[in-house]
């Protein structure tokens, strides 16, 4: 899981100020990513802007995906696959590429 968490998660802390930054994804320990849990899904429940909607909930995908919580990031990467279709047809096609591989392992 850790690959395809590492490859997918998009370096946004920028977006939800410094507390949401995890500066290198590829070597944050579990400790750090239960922190950093809450502040991800309340940005991704809140998020409005479209662009926020996808970058929090493919980030908060990939963090529980890093948890081993797969059935939690395969909901949320459903959720967003279903509400991009039609708008967003690259984006929804990210996420059913991911939730493939995902199932695989």
């Amino acid at each position: 899981y850790n690959i395809i968490a590492d490859y997918n998660f998009i370096d946004g802390g920028y977006r939800g100020g410094s507390d949401m930054l995890i500066k290198d994804f590829t070597i944050v320990v579990e400790s750090e990513l239960k922190e950093k849990l809450p502040l991800y899904e309340s940005n991704y429940k809140q998020a409005q802007d479209e662009q926020d909607i996808k970058d929090f909930g493919l980030n908060l995908a990939m963090i529980y995906l890093k948890l081993h919580e797969k059935d939690k990031a395969l909901d949320i990467l459903k959720e967003l696959h279903l509400q991009y279709t039609e708008s967003d047809c690259e984006f929804a096609q990210q996420c059913q590429n991911i939730i493939t591989q995902i199932e695989k392992i």
